[in-house]
């Protein structure tokens, strides 16, 4: 079992990974005139996840789990 929530916190990890990239926080500098602006945002990010393992003499050995994940960006 741990070997498969391993695989699923991985999946959720890359998948927020590519939310948080740099350009997301720190956004390219746009000049007006004289001026220079760059835009910045502060992510927030959580996820979560779980598992079961289980035998039965009746149906076998049986495994579930799940994991989520989520983001909020404000600017």
């Amino acid at each position: 079992m741990p070997n498969k929530l391993k695989g699923l916190l991985s999946s959720i990890i890359d998948e927020l990974k590519q939310i948080a990239a740099s350009e997301t926080i720190v956004g390219k500098p746009v000049v007006l005139g004289d001026k220079s602006i760059v835009p910045v945002t502060r992510l927030m990010v959580g996820f979560g996840v779980g598992g079961g393992e289980g035998e039965s003499d009746k149906k076998g050995q049986g495994f579930g789990g799940g994991g989520a994940g989520g983001a909020r960006v404000e600017p």
